[in-house]
């Protein structure tokens, strides 16, 4: 896998109301989205990429769950690998 869009996801977890979108926005603290691949993982077609955590009546979940999958960059390459740490802010 090369990449993910970070902000497609987090966009993604604000519609479910994971996060949100004015400071007077409520927290469903039931809902979210766990990365189950990370960049630079190898998966193969079938392999579970992210895992949604939703309400059952909530119809934003089908939208939520595409946005999700078009966030992650597939390919045939392995991305670049890229440091854990940028540098350390003293």
């Amino acid at each position: 896998m090369l990449g993910i869009e970070a902000e497609a996801v987090g966009l993604a977890a604000m519609t479910l109301g994971a996060g949100r979108a004015a400071k007077d926005d409520a927290i469903d603290y039931a809902v979210g989205i766990e990365l189950a691949a990370k960049p630079g993982d190898f998966v193969r077609e079938g392999d579970l990429l992210a895992l949604l955590y939703v309400r059952a009546d909530d119809e934003r979940a089908v939208s939520s769950a595409e946005a999700v999958r078009t966030a992650y960059r597939l390919g045939a390459e392995r991305g670049p690998d890229r440091p854990l740490l940028h540098g350390i802010v003293q």
